[in-house]
C-alpha cells in the first residue's frame, strides 16, 4: 500500500517537474549557446558529422536477406555503408549463429581501425560478444577513437572498452532493432550522437538521493559475463543504467547478488534500473518486486523507469556523457556525441 501512495506521489511530482523542465531545458539551450556542434536535420538518422557508418557482427549474425535489409535501411538515410567479413560469413544463419571467432576479432579490429568509419553498429546482439574480451589487440585499437553503438550482449564488450579506455561507446539499439523503432528511439540517437543534451526524463524513485557522475550502462547478464572474462570495470563515483530481459524473477536475483559480490555496487554514485522485459505479466510484476525491493538495499540512491534495453522505445546512453539526478527523480545528461571531424585545410597555391 505504502508502495502505491509513493509510485502515485511520484507520478503528480513528475507530471509537475517534467513540464517545468522541459520548458527550462528549451530555453537555457537556446539563451546559453549549449552544445556547439553540428545539430542534425529534422528526419535525419545520423548527425551530418556521420558520413560512413560499418556495419559488425561481434555476437550473432542476422540471415542474408535481413542484413540486406540493413544495408537499404542506412543508405536511404544518406550515409555509405561498409559491412564487415564476419557479417556476411558463409554458413547458415540460425537463431543464435555467430561466425567463427578469429573472424570476427579481425572483422572487429579491421572496422575499428577504418579511418574512414565514422560510427560501427552491431548487427544484433544474442551471444558471443565477451568472447572478443581477450582476443582483440586493445593497445593497438586505444590508437583510434572508433565510436560503438549496440547493447544487450554487446555491452559486455562495451564495458571491456571503458575499462580498456578503448573508444566511444554509445549503448543503444542495435541495426536489426534500429529498423524496426520507433520515432522516440530514432530522434533520440540522432540527437544524442550530435552532442545534443536530450530533455530531462522522471524516474521512479526507489532509494530517494541526489547524485551525479559519469556512466556506465549495461545490460545484467552481459555485466556478469564481462567478470568472468576478467573485465573489472570501475563503477567509483559512476552512475549505473541496468536492464535485463526474459529472465524469471529468481534469475533476476542471482544476477544481482553475482554483481553486488562483486562489489559493483559499493562505491558507485547511483543506479538506475531500466527496461526489466519479461516473457508474462505475471513475470513482469514480479520481476519489477524482487528489483525494487534489491534497490532499497543498496549503499546509493536508486531510481528505475529510463526506457533503455528491450521494450519499444529504447534510448540511446552516451557512455561519456554525464548525468544527474535530482532529489524528486528527475534525470538529465551532459553528453559530448561523435567528435565532428577537422577538416584538411585547402592547400594554398602561390
Amino acid at each position: 500500500m505504502m508502495l502505491e501512495r509513493n509510485r502515485a506521489a511520484g507520478a503528480i511530482r513528475g507530471a509537475k517537474w517534467q513540464g517545468i523542465l522541459l520548458l527550462l531545458w528549451a530555453s537555457t539551450a537556446v539563451l546559453l549557446g549549449e552544445n556547439p556542434v553540428q545539430k542534425p536535420e529534422n528526419g535525419r538518422l545520423f548527425p551530418p558529422q556521420i558520413r560512413t557508418v560499418g556495419i559488425i557482427s561481434p555476437a550473432c549474425m542476422i540471415a542474408p536477406e535481413a542484413l540486406d535489409r540493413c544495408v537499404a535501411f542506412l543508405e536511404a538515410h544518406k550515409v555509405k555503408v561498409k559491412v564487415g567479413s564476419a557479417c556476411r560469413f558463409p554458413i547458415p544463419v540460425k537463431a543464435l549463429t555467430c561466425a567463427p571467432l578469429p573472424v570476427r576479432v579481425k572483422e572487429f579490429e579491421t572496422m575499428w581501425l577504418d579511418p574512414e568509419i565514422d560510427l560501427l553498429i552491431a548487427v544484433r546482439g544474442g551471444i558471443g560478444a565477451e568472447a572478443l574480451i581477450g582476443k582483440v589487440d586493445w593497445k593497438k585499437l586505444r590508437t583510434r577513437k572508433a565510436a560503438l553503438l549496440g547493447f544487450s550482449n554487446i555491452t559486455a564488450l562495451q564495458t571491456a572498452m571503458t575499462a580498456e579506455h578503448a573508444g566511444l561507446v554509445f549503448s543503444g539499439p542495435s541495426l536489426q532493432a534500429l529498423l524496426q523503432a520507433g520515432p522516440q528511439t530514432r530522434e533520440h540517437l540522432c540527437r544524442v550522437l550530435a552532442g545534443e543534451n536530450p530533455p530531462p526524463f522522471q524516474l521512479n524513485i526507489i532509494r530517494p538521493g541526489k547524485c551525479e557522475g559519469k556512466v556506465l550502462s549495461a545490460n545484467m547478464i552481459s555485466l556478469v559475463f564481462s567478470f568472468r572474462c576478467g573485465v573489472r570495470p570501475d563503477t567509483r563515483g559512476k552512475i549505473l543504467f541496468l536492464e535485463h530481459t526474459g529472465f524469471t524473477p529468481q534469475k533476476i536475483v542471482q544476477l544481482l547478488s553475482i554483481l553486488r559480490s562483486k562489489g559493483i555496487f559499493d562505491s558507485c554514485a547511483g543506479v538506475v534500473f531500466c527496461s526489466l522485459t519479461q516473457k508474462t505479466p505475471e513475470w513482469a510484476e514480479e520481476a519489477q518486486k524482487v528489483t525494487e525491493n534489491f534497490a532499497k538495499s543498496l549503499p546509493c540512491p536508486a531510481f528505475m523507469g529510463y526506457p533503455y534495453g528491450h521494450d519499444k522505445v529504447n534510448l540511446t546512453i552516451d557512455q561519456q556523457s554525464t548525468a544527474f539526478l535530482s532529489e524528486d527523480g528527475v534525470l538529465t545528461f551532459q553528453v559530448q556525441g561523435i567528435p565532428v571531424k577537422k577538416e584538411p585545410l585547402p592547400a594554398v597555391s602561390h
